[in-house]
């Protein structure tokens, strides 16, 4: 599930460069979900404060954090509708048209925070600072 969480980082972040802010909205909601169940928190937390500048009124801006979104049944039938129309595979085929780079292995990073923050193009320690983690 980390590779999957770092192209929906990726394909966040190329959405926000590209000013597709509902794409990217979709993306960040994914990817916050799949942080939360790694215990990624603070990767899942900056997701949720993302959405929620973009959108103060969607879903994910309703909760603390995306673990109480996932006990929402609303939200999992929005979290279960974007899962389908973006599946790990959809999303990697979008990854290869935006002609997004392809991170260097995960062995290469001090930690699965390190390998999120990169492919969402932060640094992991301001992540740990401002939106805490493990």
């Amino acid at each position: 599930m980390l590779d999957e969480l770092v192209v929906y980082l990726q394909l966040a972040r190329a959405c926000k460069e590209r000013m597709e802010t509902p794409n990217a909205v979709r993306f960040l909601t994914i990817a916050g979900c799949c942080a939360w169940m790694l215990e990624l928190h603070g990767i899942s937390r900056l997701c949720g404060q993302q959405i929620a500048g973009f959108n103060p009124g969607h879903q994910a801006a309703r909760f603390d954090h995306f673990g109480a979104a996932l006990n929402d049944h609303d939200f999992q039938t929005l979290l279960s509708q974007l899962t389908k129309k973006y599946p790990p595979e959809v999303a990697a085929d979008l990854a290869r048209k935006y002609r997004l780079p392809v991170l260097p292995e995960r062995s290469g990073f001090d930690s699965d925070l390190a390998y999120a923050a990169a492919a969402f193009g932060v640094d992991p320690e301001w992540v740990e600072e401002y939106f805490g983690d493990e």
